[in-house]
């Protein structure tokens, strides 16, 4: 079986309240092959898992088959978040602190472990393997642009160090903080406020014309609040049951999928 994985970086989060789709729930070849792209463009994410379709199945690469890393090459290395490449070999991947680099490919290095650097070793992993903490954090540029979406806490440069601030609403964001913290919040009439689904074209899409329509999770009552493109163009509130194949997954929150026996979009069971 030959395996190619496009690993897209963003912030990935894992909670226990939201469960999304497993890769065996996916019953297309197109979810399953476009399950990483969809969670990627989503920015509203909660599971880590790697889907390969093999033999008219979905299957979990970090979970349903067995690949030790220590087997992969450099390149597949790279794509696999529970493996990392270190000192010439792929290893098991245990945490972003355990992996030094010398400073002059230090950024470089802990990136392609899915890290940030704090200057002089590896820090804060990116897509939620382990604890995330904004006091993790070294550097102001990184600390400004991270939102913790499953503890809904916004990341703060203080003036020498990162710091945590928990969020329950929108209101007290500054206009930065706002796009900042835009997977729930929006900035309108020069104030922050929890956002909608009218809310999905992000503002820095806008100028380049391209529509983000996603479904997101409440700020106020960690609800999934479910949003698609309307005939007319617009992003609204939508009935997941109602989406068709090539949405019922990308446009649920991961929730549902689709089903070709019944031509239905279901919701997942765990």
């Amino acid at each position: 079986m030959k395996i190619f994985i496009l690993f897209s970086l963003i912030l990935f989060i894992n909670s226990a309240d939201v469960q999304t789709c497993l890769c065996s729930n996916l019953q297309t070849k197109y979810d399953c092959e476009n399950a990483v792209k969809f969670q990627a463009a989503s920015q509203d994410l909660f599971d880590l898992k790697v889907c390969i379709w093999n033999e008219g199945q979905c299957l979990d690469l970090l979970k349903d088959v067995v690949v030790p890393c220590s087997a992969l090459d450099q390149k597949i290395c790279g794509n696999l978040p529970s493996c990392a490449w270190y000192n010439g070999a792929c290893q098991t991947f245990t945490k972003c602190s355990d992996y030094q680099f010398e400073k002059s490919i230090l950024s470089q290095s802990c990136e392609g472990i899915n890290c940030l650097d704090n200057g002089t070793s590896c820090t804060f992993d990116l897509i939620g393997r382990g604890e995330q903490s904004c006091e993790q954090i070294a550097f102001e540029e990184d600390c400004q642009r991270m939102y913790i979406l499953y503890k809904k806490t916004i990341c703060n440069w203080n003036g020498s160090a990162c710091v945590g601030q928990s969020l329950s609403s929108c209101s007290s964001l500054t206009e930065k903080q706002c796009l900042q913290v835009n997977s729930q919040c929006a900035w309108k009439n020069n104030s922050c406020v929890k956002r909608t689904c009218e809310d999905g074209q992000y503002s820095s899409f806008v100028q380049e014309g391209v529509k983000l329509c996603s479904s997101y999770l409440d700020i106020e009552t960690d609800q999934v609040m479910y949003c698609e493109i309307s005939e007319d163009g617009q992003c609204v509130t939508s009935d997941p049951e109602e989406l068709g194949r090539k949405d019922c997954y990308s446009q649920s929150f991961q929730q549902y999928t689709w089903y070709p026996g019944d031509q239905e979009c279901q919701k997942c069971q765990s």
